[in-house]
């Protein structure tokens, strides 16, 4: 059968405390499982059920795994993971690590259009939408000035970007 996991780590104490995966992920409950437990009969395709997610305040809700319009996963970049809404057709970048760089670029968006396309920093609407170009298949984000040690989260952090594919 299936059962949901979320797989919870502690990046201080992987990072900052002679980083061992272990130390990250053998805290109680660091590991959550369920509530539900389904048999095989009842989900025809795991690899394609919806999720929810609440990410710095912003409900990620009805979101599958996201693929480009030319049906590639670009999950391979590193560091980079997208999920699709499917309602809204928004597209949730989750990065890896702040840009050492007051810009980050992206491969695998591409803008239906220079006036609908928006991106946001979830969690920080007070800085309105983000600018960014794009040029050679590649999507310049301009990053807000701000130190990484001033957001309210570590490690990861969540580009919303409306009208892509």
């Amino acid at each position: 059968g299936f059962a949901v996991m979320n797989d919870v780590s502690e990046r201080t104490f992987q990072t900052k405390r002679q980083g061992q995966w272990t130390k990250g992920k053998s805290h109680d409950t660091f590991g959550p499982l369920g509530p539900w437990l389904v048999t095989r009969d009842e989900v025809s395709d795991p690899h394609d059920l919806d999720m929810w997610l609440d990410v710095n305040g912003e409900a990620v809700y009805g979101s599958t795994k996201w693929k480009t319009a030319n049906g590639r996963d670009p999950s391979t970049a590193a560091n980079v993971s997208y999920t699709l809404q499917k309602s809204t057709g928004a597209v949730y970048a989750f990065i890896e690590g702040w840009p050492p760089t007051a810009e980050l670029e992206l491969v695998a968006p591409r803008p239906t259009s220079t006036a609908a396309a928006q991106v946001t920093l979830v969690g920080r609407p007070d800085l309105g939408p983000l600018a960014w170009t794009y040029t050679n298949s590649t999507m310049h984000i301009v990053m807000p000035d701000l130190h990484p040690d001033s957001l309210s989260w570590d490690f990861f952090y969540t580009l919303k970007l409306v009208g892509v594919e």
